[in-house]
């Protein structure tokens, strides 16, 4: 979604994470994306793609721990719970909170579009503990700093989710890039929606390219490329 509109839209249906609105038969969940990215998200081997994300799922469920690392300099581990997934976008779960160590090099997508400048998230505790010192003069950066403080958990690590749609750009707007396959994405704040305990007025992702996940000690991407 894009940030700017956000507020916007929340007011007229509601949060998909504290309830919408309007009665389900009223209600798409792929409302807000553009044309463009539902023409590329859809127009794709439907079948295939299911055929995927089961495989997909069975690879991480019941998992223990997950490590995620990038060339860019991504190095994480998360103790994931249930995972959840969508029809054509992603799977996700809600990592235990304030447990993940580590950095997130954020060089996918951020808001709109890729960052201008790559930057890092340092994680102590499943938190964001160098806000302070991402750039003020970047304005996505400032999106980033706002909102990871919008209050006191809003840094938390709140969601790993892992893109599997062949057709979606990574370097598309948030919505469509947060599914792009061979991405990966971490979000931030509210996450009671789908199994977590974080409470924020807020949640944001960001995603990182060509992953490397290990799952409880098995690959099963190598720098964005599934090896199941």
């Amino acid at each position: 979604m894009i940030r700017s509109t956000a507020s916007v839209i929340f007011e007229i249906f509601g949060r998909p994470d504290f309830g919408i609105e309007l009665q389900p038969k009223y209600f798409f969940s792929d409302l807000f994306l553009p044309t463009d990215s539902l023409i590329r998200m859809y127009g794709i081997d439907l079948i295939e793609l299911e055929k995927f994300k089961s495989k997909l799922l069975a690879a991480v469920m019941g998992a223990s721990l997950v490590e995620i690392s990038t060339r860019s300099g991504t190095e994480i581990a998360i103790q994931p719970r249930s995972w959840f997934s969508t029809e054509v976008g992603e799977i996700y779960t809600a990592p235990k909170e304030y447990t993940a160590e580590g950095k997130i090099v954020v060089d996918g997508c951020a808001y709109t579009g890729p960052p201008k400048e790559v930057f890092t998230l340092e994680l102590k505790d499943g938190r964001v503990v160098n806000i302070d010192l991402l750039n003020k003069d970047d304005s996505q950066q400032q999106w980033v700093m706002g909102d990871l403080t919008r209050d006191q958990n809003a840094n938390a690590l709140a969601e790993f989710g892992i893109g599997i749609n062949p057709g979606a750009l990574w370097y598309a707007e948030l919505m469509e890039a947060e599914c792009a396959l061979g991405t990966c994405h971490f979000g931030f704040g509210h996450n009671i929606a789908y199994g977590g305990r974080i409470k924020s007025a807020y949640h944001v992702d960001y995603v990182v390219r060509e992953p490397t996940i290990i799952v409880d000690g098995k690959t099963i991407c190598a720098a964005g490329k599934y090896v199941f």
